[in-house]
């Protein structure tokens, strides 16, 4: 922390999470091809729903952009038993050399499953 080039408090806030909005997490970061930041991060505004969203910065600040809905918490609790962890999100990360190409785990057909997907570097869509 004493290397970076700025203060933490100096830093620009990409989402500020309430107990209205639900918490958020990062879940990886890395820069576009022009060397700007790109953050991929969680929305978790109920204990049942995790959503994905990519945040890129860009001349005009910001911008964020949902990717998907990945359902419900990640662990497999089994019926009847009170999932004392529900704020972990099946998890998403950045090729190393692009961040256009996300990995990203959602529920299909109730299993969580690891799909490949390309963003528009434009928009994080």
């Amino acid at each position: 922390m004493d290397q970076i080039p700025f203060q933490p408090k100096d830093a620009s806030v990409i989402f500020k999470s309430n107990s209205v909005k639900g918490r958020a997490w990062i879940a990886d970061i890395s820069q576009d091809e022009k060397k700007n930041p790109v953050i991929l991060y969680t929305k978790s505004p109920a204990e049942a729903n995790h959503e994905y969203w990519n945040a890129r910065y860009t001349d005009k600040g910001w911008v964020n952009v949902e990717i998907c809905d990945s359902g419900k918490h990640f662990p497999q609790t089994p019926e009847g038993v009170i999932e004392r962890k529900s704020h972990y999100f099946g998890g998403l990360t950045m090729h190393p050399n692009n961040s256009n190409v996300v990995y990203r785990s959602k529920i299909v057909n109730g299993v969580f499953e690891i799909e490949r997907w390309e963003l528009n570097s434009k928009n994080g869509q």
